[in-house]
């Protein structure tokens, strides 16, 4: 016999049978913080990366050649320990040193060209990280625990900037022949300020996007690292990819008050006066380049003009420009550049013509625009330059 029990549940009242309504807890709704848009310069480098790691050779660039003209303006904190490219600051017998000193990258050159293109750099972002260990072993069997690690960076290449100056180590010894590489200040200051001070400076680099010199490129990338040996077991990789730049204006700020310690400020191509073509009198060696491509990396050798005559651009201690000197040896007659000069910058301050007409020597001083002086030879030399400055070789009026 099978028992079957059932258990009746009572409630009291109607009431208590009513289904309960539904009301699940409300929340209020989630507001999503939008992403903060990339910046140009971000946009710029992560397109350089993507142009540096493309197996297409058929690809068009990812970068955006509207972003040349573009302004900037960044501001990097003074660190105690940092490499070049990247602002520091140390405090040495009661004085305190502020100093930018530039790194170094090696930009694309032109088609045809040969050489590096090693311009001046200034780093906006940089990280490093380990990525992992093994164990690696070498051609005779030894074996070690190896290191592995990566970094990127980002940085400024300067295609034009303000006048730079020695590096204080090296303006202490004196050094006057070197070109200029930094920016820096000295402040006397007892220990307490500095240290207030060296806190809270940052470098502010202001200027506009370019392309890196001669080429039709904006932006570049270059890789560098090292295996790992037995005495060094560490490997690395380091990825800097930059942007071409002018740079108008570099100052140490302080950041909590926007105080001007010192600045260094520069028109795009440069305030002398014009000499020849483009180029102007107190011009550096990224200036020049940037009006006058032709010129190979590094130096001031002698370019041509449209009609192929050597011109020889000439530059004072500091690497500025200070005088152009174009050689008409071949070309023109004594006579024919005299007249061709009068012709341009009225009668001359003084002139003279040796020998006879067919196989004769001038020489002569004109005074041109903006307090420039154009001189004529007896080697058919023609030399532009500042007023006031030495009369070049062959010239020897008023001697």
């Amino acid at each position: 016999m099978i028992k079957v029990w059932v258990l009746v549940l009572s409630f009291a009242g109607s009431e208590a049978m009513a289904v309960p309504p539904h009301n699940p807890l409300r929340h209020p709704p989630v507001m999503k913080t939008p992403p903060i848009p990339l910046s140009d310069f971000d946009r710029a480098m992560a397109a350089a990366r993507s142009d540096e790691h493309q197996t297409d050779q058929f690809a068009a660039s990812a970068v955006d050649p509207a972003i040349v003209g573009k302004p900037f303006s960044f501001a990097l904190p003074a660190e105690q320990y940092p490499g070049a490219g990247r602002p520091k600051y140390t405090y040495e017998n009661g004085v305190l040193t502020l100093d930018l000193e530039t790194g170094y990258v090696r930009a694309p050159v032109a088609r045809g060209k040969l050489g590096l293109n090693m311009m001046h750099s200034i780093l906006v972002q940089e990280s490093h990280k380990m990525t992992g260990r093994y164990v690696g072993q070498n051609a005779y069997g030894a074996t070690t625990e190896v290191t592995s690690f990566s970094g990127k960076s980002n940085a400024l290449a300067l295609v034009t900037q303000p006048a730079m100056m020695l590096s204080p180590s090296s303006f202490d010894r004196g050094l006057t022949m070197l070109e200029g590489t930094s920016y820096w200040v000295r402040l006397p200051l007892e220990p307490a300020a500095a240290k207030t001070i060296a806190l809270d400076a940052d470098v502010v680099v202001e200027g506009t996007y370019t392309k890196l010199g001669d080429t039709d490129k904006i932006v570049g990338c270059e890789i560098s690292g090292g295996s790992a040996t037995i005495s060094l077991p560490v490997d690395s990789f380091d990825e800097r990819c930059f942007i071409g730049v002018k740079v108008s204006r570099i100052a140490f700020v302080r950041r909590s008050t926007h105080e001007v310690i010192k600045e260094w400020t520069q028109s795009e191509t440069a305030d002398g006066p014009l000499l020849w073509h483009q180029v102007r009198a107190g011009m550096n060696r990224y200036q020049l380049k940037a009006v006058e491509p032709s010129l190979s990396e590094g130096s001031y050798p002698p370019l041509k003009d449209q009609e192929g005559h050597t011109v020889n651009v000439e530059t004072d201690p500091n690497h500025l420009v200070t005088a152009v000197q174009v050689n008409y040896s071949t070309s023109r007659s004594a006579r024919d550049l005299l007249r061709e000069l009068t012709a341009t910058y009225g009668s001359p301050v003084a002139s003279q013509c040796f020998g006879s007409r067919d196989y004769s020597s001038c020489e002569g001083e004109w005074n041109g625009p903006g307090g420039t002086v154009v001189n004529l030879s007896i080697m058919n030399e023609v030399t532009y330059r500042l007023s006031g400055s030495k009369r070049p070789t062959g010239v020897l009026l008023g001697k």
